[in-house]
């Protein structure tokens, strides 16, 4: 009888073994496929104790498409400015702004930029926050700075000096595909949230009208008739003795007028 028992408890133990055996490889079995999933779908590899399939449905669903094509569709309009006939235009033409302490201006890793100050200006020093491919350059009132490939923001520090007088210019720099634009090529225009859209930047003493001036000036002119522009999506207008381009742009624009957006431009 005493054999019997003491055979029936090898038996057991060689059966609890086998299974604490079989249970140690099964477990690392799963932490090994856990870790091979967890670099394939790491949208949290924190978590355990979750099947493969679920963590890849995860890690599909995270992905936004609406989001992703936002995107998809911002770059296509970036690439139709800079490389359409279109975009040369807006390249060539200075955009004119009125000198101040701050501003924000748009650079494109593939061009120079440049910058003229007021004219009587010297600039002494420059320097920027953010990688260039080649020293920055300057003479007189003219500023040349082309970023790194790498470049997304910064901004870069000027001084200078007019008429005895010091002062200094602080260039937030962003990148051009941050900026809101998009492309109307059936009329040749481009439409912007900010105008700062070139690579060449000319400075005035606040010389540029104010945009409600300039647009009810021209409201005045055509005798409240905007049909042209909504045909051609834009028209000019001399005020002050610079030329001003009305557009319309329901997306960006400011200036409410029956109905529709426009806004004011020194380019178009």
């Amino acid at each position: 009888m005493l054999k019997k028992i003491i055979n029936a408890l090898l038996i057991m133990s060689v059966i609890v073994a086998s299974a604490n055996a079989l249970t140690a490889k099964e477990r690392k079995k799963q932490e090994r496929m856990a870790g091979i999933e967890s670099e394939k779908y790491p949208f949290d590899p924190t978590l355990k104790n979750i099947p493969p399939f679920v963590k890849e449905d995860r890690f599909k669903m995270s992905l936004k498409e609406k989001e992703f094509e936002e995107v998809k569709d911002k770059l296509d309009n970036f690439k139709m400015i800079m490389n359409s006939t279109i975009g040369m235009e807006i390249l060539q033409k200075p955009v004119f702004k009125n000198i101040k302490t701050i501003d924000t201006l748009y650079f494109h890793p593939s061009y120079q930029t440049t910058i003229i100050l007021p004219e009587g200006s010297k600039i002494s020093y420059a320097k920027p926050s953010f990688k260039i491919t080649q020293k920055i350059t300057f003479s007189e009132n003219v500023l040349n700075v082309q970023p790194d490939k790498s470049f997304l923001n910064g901004n870069i520090i000027i001084y200078y000096s007019r008429n005895k007088k010091n002062y200094h210019l602080n260039i937030i720099a962003k990148n051009y595909t941050t900026a809101k634009c998009s492309v109307d090529a059936k009329r040749e225009i481009f439409l912007c949230a900010d105008s700062s859209f070139g690579i060449v930047y000319q400075y005035q003493d606040n010389m540029l009208a104010d945009d409600t001036d300039v647009f009810f000036a021209y409201v005045d002119l055509v005798g409240g008739n905007l049909d042209k522009i909504k045909k051609r999506g834009f028209s000019s207008v001399q005020y002050g003795g610079k030329i001003y381009y009305i557009i319309l742009d329901n997306k960006f624009g400011t200036l409410f007028y029956h109905g529709d957006k426009y806004r004011i431009s020194t380019k178009i």
